[in-house]
């Protein structure tokens, strides 16, 4: 299997894959809303290494919300920054 399959093509892919691994164990799993409200919150407390990012960041709750719930309706594509 060639190297280029496992990479990223670009920048917003790279992005997209990013977000769908901070939020992929939540979008896997069936939780009540405040079973999914408390595990975001441990989310947002974590640091994350953004690609092409020196520096860790934090993404607030509603940032994470929003990522779970565009990659519900479209996927890996729906987590591409605009």
């Amino acid at each position: 299997m060639p190297d280029d399959l496992l990479r990223p093509h670009d920048h917003a892919e790279a992005v997209a894959l990013f977000r769908a691994e901070v939020i992929g164990a939540l979008a896997r799993r069936e939780l009540s809303r405040g079973e999914l409200a408390a595990e975001i919150r441990k989310l947002a407390k974590l640091r994350f290494r953004p690609p092409g990012r020196r520096a860790t960041k934090v993404y607030g709750e509603s940032t994470l919300q929003r990522w779970l719930y565009a990659y519900r309706r479209g996927g890996l594509a729906a987590l591409r920054p605009g």
